[in-house]
């Protein structure tokens, strides 16, 4: 499903649509999501300002109808995000193993030192699916990834 997501990027938010559409049209994978939230909100001093986000993203609505505001607190969120810039050059192709998270942690893992240890996003977010996740999600998880 992620697979379909629209590439294109606008340059007010640096790339980052591509961010709010993979989570809003995750659907099922990530009904979930607060495990998002988590990762963000406890991965220590590189996001040591980023409660806002966790709270954006934990209370934003059923799928994440008001992300608009994420967008508004990366591109204008200051220092913390001063080397976000990098997101305006994403490189948009996904791959069967995340549902097209991939490109997610592309995004974070590439954009300078403030992000550089969360490369691990993409796997807490999959052993997430996989050890954390309803058996009727696990299953559906791991039979899509079959197919592929």
């Amino acid at each position: 499903m992620l697979s379909t997501v629209n590439p294109s990027f606008g340059p007010s938010f640096h790339g980052i649509a591509v961010l709010s559409t993979v989570i809003s049209d995750s659907g099922s994978y990530f009904s979930g999501i607060a495990v998002l939230s988590t990762v963000i909100s406890s991965s220590g001093s590189y996001f040591s300002g980023l409660a806002v986000l966790s709270t954006v993203i934990s209370g934003s609505g059923s799928y994440f109808s008001g992300l608009a505001v994420l967008s508004t607190v990366i591109s204008g969120s200051g220092s913390y995000f001063s080397g976000l810039a990098v997101l305006s050059t994403v490189n948009p192709s996904f791959g069967p193993s995340f549902h097209g998270i991939a490109v997610l942690s592309t995004v974070i893992s590439d954009s300078g030192s403030y992000f550089s240890g969360i490369a691990v996003l993409s796997t807490v977010i999959s052993a997430y699916l996989m050890n954390m996740a309803s058996p009727k999600l696990k299953k559906r998880y791991l039979c899509s990834t079959a197919s592929r």
